[in-house]
């Protein structure tokens, strides 16, 4: 029996993070991963939400492909309310950066991408035979300037994808201004942006600028402006919950493709994530792991930076990506790094790249209880400090 399998398939690249995982051994901490540790989960408020859809006969039928219409009323206070915008119910974000690249783009486009980036968008623009060009975000300067020098000379771009709050993997955040400067670009270009938006109300101490969508809704832009969010990081990863909102049109082509692929989303982790909502424990579960994790960032980085790693500075969400100190050897430090027992993602992992050895490191403060991370500071500046 012969057949042919489809050259993107054969062709979708190997997720460097996974290959990391594969280093792991039992006992490791784990600063790697790209998801809060369950002690950060309100695991009580999430199983009375569960008994409750168990009950609910809407869990166990079929639904609408966009989406539970309770859910998405229930998540009015987490969208943009801009004219002319509808909601799509995704599995996660993931999924919701998929559609949208499927909507946008075609085989042979280019899909302008962040460098570093997280891994899992390459992904998709090989799957969907998509051309890939990178914009540096070593500073939003540097963004800018690529991103307008690429929209002035290339004349198949079919879309930018953006994490302007809390990036993963970096943590950086753009000013309103930055934020307006993108726009402004994008604009000029009628350059559909992707905006990536899950880690948002993960802030420390103040909330963070206007979404792109909402940004260009209050400007008047004619911008097609594509928003995801997702509950994955701020109540739970395994209920594969995020949602897509923009132009009405284009959201329709995108449940179009998403009915094809998988008709709706499930039905239970909708009534789950429902009824959650329902009962209120979102924002106090919030308003307790916002100041869990500045407390954890703050412990953490400070160990970092008594040993010399310096761009550690992060306003919310996950992750940091500091650079290394300057005496640091690159050569067999990852491995050292794992022979003392931890697990950290290098900088390549993220490149586009991933050949080039990278002088960073991406960190996840939110992958241990905070007294553990402190801990694990302490220890990865110790084994950074006798490689130096």
């Amino acid at each position: 029996m012969t057949y042919s399998l489809n050259p993107n398939v054969l062709n979708l690249p190997a997720n460097p993070l996974r290959r990391i995982f594969e280093q792991a051994r039992p006992g490791m901490i784990n600063l790697a991963s790209g998801h809060p540790n369950p002690v950060y989960c309100d695991s009580a408020g999430l199983e009375a939400a569960s008994q409750l859809a168990a009950q609910d006969q809407s869990s166990w039928r079929y639904g609408a492909s966009s989406g539970d219409p309770d859910l998405i009323e229930a998540l009015s206070p987490w969208l943009t309310h801009a004219d002319n915008t509808s909601s799509l119910i995704t599995s996660g974000a993931q999924q919701g950066i998929f559609l949208a690249c499927q909507a946008l783009g075609q085989s042979g486009q280019t899909l302008l991408v962040p460098d570093p980036v997280y891994p899992a968008v390459l992904s998709v623009a090989v799957l969907l035979g998509l051309d890939i060009m990178p914009y540096r975000v070593s500073s939003v300067s540097a963004a800018l300037e690529d991103v307008k020098a690429t929209t002035e000379t290339q004349s198949n771009l079919c879309a930018i994808y953006v994490l302007p709050t809390f990036a993963n993997p970096n943590g950086d955040t753009w000013s309103l201004e930055e934020r307006d400067a993108l726009l402004d670009i994008c604009a000029a270009a009628n350059l559909p942006i992707i905006e990536d938006d899950p880690y948002r109300e993960l802030w420390f101490q103040t909330t963070p600028p206007a979404r792109l969508i909402e940004r260009a809704a209050e400007r008047g832009l004619d911008l097609p402006v594509l928003s995801l969010g997702s509950l994955s990081k701020i109540v739970a990863p395994g209920l594969r919950v995020g949602w897509v909102q923009g132009p009405i049109a284009l959201v329709s082509a995108m449940t179009a493709a998403r009915q094809a692929a998988d008709l709706q989303p499930n039905s239970l982790a909708q009534r789950v994530a429902l009824h959650y909502l329902l009962s209120g424990s979102l924002e106090p579960h919030l308003a307790k792991v916002r100041g869990e994790y500045a407390q954890a960032h703050h412990d953490f980085a400070s160990e970092l930076e008594n040993v010399g790693f310096t761009r550690l500075a992060v306003a919310g969400g996950m992750f940091v990506m500091p650079h290394l100190p300057e005496t640091t050897r690159l050569e067999g430090l990852i491995e050292h790094i794992n022979a003392e027992g931890l697990l950290v993602a290098p900088g390549s992992a993220f490149a586009i790249d991933t050949s080039t050895p990278s002088r960073q490191l991406r960190l996840c403060f939110a992958s241990l209880p905070r007294q553990d991370l402190a801990k694990a500071g302490k220890k990865l500046a110790k084994a950074v400090e006798t490689w130096s």
